[in-house]
């Protein structure tokens, strides 16, 4: 018989003998269940699953799922989108990891002689239980942390040597690898938005003065653009209001030169003698001796006049702007009509 014994030994692991620390119950949505053995998947609401140490459940989307370990003396609840791994159950010494979501825990361990040593591990932190009720979430390398009974410690990873605790109805926080802060009272409102919220949101704990990290602000620098995108047609207007200049000094240059060939007429007596040596009656060329003949105070006074004639031009452009291109709208308008 004793060697029938030890034979089945032999043949089966160990492991196989052990007796399972709880069961898992799915509420809703979808489970998956990660074993030395491998993977189990459930979708049927009611599902019960035995669970031993070293296992891990995951939660998908719109899931929720109660752990009931060691004889119901520690309750989880896990929220959607969550893992919670049994590191480790050995004696008195419970230890379980919530690397990513939301969970909360009911542990009952008054009225017993030796009680057991429940630790959490999260991202970042480390959390503390002697027989309370609390909620705990970790996202993105912080650790967020409720109590709704008894007390918690939390501390960091970086210094687990310097915790706090966190009484009841109080709230803490650790990012990164800064110490906890200071537990701050949360109202009654606050809590019930926390235990109904799921994870990944930020609904009850910013009513708790727990803050997560401002997300950067994009304002500015569509601003920026805005008014990258308005220079070009600052620019377009000057063009025009330079063009028109330049085609009005064009034109009144034209002007100046009309009136110096009219002076150069009024004095063709005096190049008169200049020109008598040529030969075979030649008619000399009016531009070469008009150019010298030209006023220097009338050309200035001109310029001068024409100057001040265009900054009243760009003023009154300016400011009738939009009376002009009424204008032109019925100018058009009226051209339609007269095709017809």
């Amino acid at each position: 018989m004793k060697r029938a014994l030890l034979l089945l030994l032999l043949l089966f692991p160990v492991s196989l003998w052990a007796q399972p620390l709880g069961e898992v119950l799915l509420i809703q949505g979808k489970l998956k269940l990660h074993s030395p053995t491998g993977d189990q998947y459930y979708s049927k609401p009611g599902t019960t699953v035995q669970v031993q140490a070293q296992d891990e459940i995951q939660t998908a989307k719109e899931t929720r799922a109660k752990l009931f370990l060691r004889n119901k003396l520690e309750v989880i609840e896990l929220y959607s989108q969550s893992l919670l791994s049994l590191i480790k159950y050995a004696g008195n010494d419970s230890q379980i990891g919530l690397p990513v979501g939301k969970a909360r825990f009911k542990i009952k361990y008054k009225g017993l002689k030796v009680r057991p040593r429940f630790r959490l591990r999260t991202a970042n932190a480390l959390v503390g239980v002697k027989g309370t009720e609390f909620v705990a979430e970790t996202l993105g390398g912080s650790t967020n942390l409720l109590t709704l009974e008894g007390t918690v410690t939390l501390a960091n990873l970086s210094a687990p040597e310097i915790s706090i605790s966190v009484t009841r109805n109080q709230a803490s926080r650790t990012a990164g690898e800064t110490k906890p802060s200071a537990p701050v009272t949360v109202p009654p409102k606050a809590q019930a938005a926390i235990l109904k919220s799921d994870s990944g949101t930020s609904k009850g704990w910013e009513a708790a003065g727990i803050k997560s990290e401002p997300k950067p602000k994009k304002e500015k620098k569509q601003k920026k653009k805005k008014k990258k995108k308005q220079k070009p047609k600052k620019k377009s207007q000057k063009s025009k209001k330079e063009s028109s200049k330049d085609s009005k000094e064009t034109s009144d240059s034209g002007k100046e030169k009309q009136t110096a060939d009219e002076g150069g007429s009024d004095t063709g007596q005096e190049t008169a003698p200049a020109d008598e040596g040529l030969e075979g009656g030649e008619q000399p060329s009016i531009a070469e001796p008009e150019a010298p003949q030209i006023d220097d105070g009338l050309l200035n006074s001109i310029q001068d006049q024409v100057g001040g004639i265009q900054d009243t031009v760009d003023q009154v452009r300016d400011t009738v702007d939009q009376e002009q291109k009424l204008e032109v709208l019925k100018e058009k308008a009226i051209t339609i009509k007269v095709t017809d």
